[in-house]
């Protein structure tokens, strides 16, 4: 048997009793029996009544029979349960309706992405090829560009041909040079009413013959004799008129 239980039981059979009683009728010790009042106590196996106190001042219970103690029932919370929602054939319809634009937004914005810088720039209007041949400062050879007649005064047949061959097919060239010939100042005047420019041989022009094309009003312009100076004049000629 238990020392707890030798204690109950005697209190069953002698209510009333103190700790000293208890202890002498178990043989258990006194500070024993007062742990294990104390305890029961608590818990509701025993109950107790002051009797008095001991010179020191400390309470005298006699202890008795009690109902123990049950737990108290734990309170159950009330759990509110949400109605499940229920959406309506209108929401879901909606539902449907926005996730399918949506679907279809994204695929027409990949399609875009792909194609539309490719046509933006098929739809802007585009610089106009410049041909390597008009960026070089040199004879504009081969251009299907309006020719311009152009008449040299003064050269030499060999300066003539050089000319004939590096600008023949930029200009509509005519030679003209003073050799002595009876219809020589004939065609000079000529040439002053239907050329659009003439270049002077400054070198190998008389002053009469500057003067007739002066008088004719002829659009000329003198060079100093030089082959290279007759081709830089010619070159801007040709891209002012160009």
């Amino acid at each position: 048997m238990s020392k707890a239980k030798q204690i109950r039981d005697y209190v069953a059979l002698h209510p009333g009793s103190s700790n000293n009683q208890i202890a002498d009728g178990t043989g258990l010790t006194s500070a024993y029996v007062a742990t294990c009042t104390g305890y029961m106590y608590k818990n509701g196996t025993l109950s107790r009544t002051a009797t008095g106190q001991t010179l020191s001042g400390v309470v005298v219970y006699s202890y008795s029979m009690g109902q123990e103690k049950k737990p108290k029932p734990q309170k159950q919370k009330n759990v509110v349960l949400s109605e499940p929602k229920v959406e309506t054939l209108d929401s879901l319809v909606d539902s449907f309706v926005n996730a399918f634009a949506d679907r279809i937004a994204q695929g027409i914005a990949a399609k875009l992405k792909d194609v539309l810088p490719a046509k933006v720039q098929e739809l802007l209007p585009q610089p106009p090829k410049v041909s390597s041949e008009m960026q070089v400062l040199t004879a504009p050879v081969g251009l299907a560009i309006r020719r311009r007649h152009v008449a040299i005064v003064g050269l030499t047949p060999q300066q003539q041909a050089l000319v004939n061959d590096e600008f023949g097919d930029s200009f509509e060239l005519t030679f003209w040079s003073s050799d002595g010939a009876g219809d020589g100042e004939q065609r000079l005047k000529s040439l002053a009413i239907a050329c659009n420019k003439i270049y002077v041989n400054a070198n190998m022009v008389s002053h009469k013959h500057v003067n007739t094309l002066t008088a004719m009003g002829a659009c000329y312009q003198k060079f100093g004799g030089g082959l290279t100076q007759l081709r830089s004049m010619l070159h801007q000629y040709y891209k002012d008129e160009s």
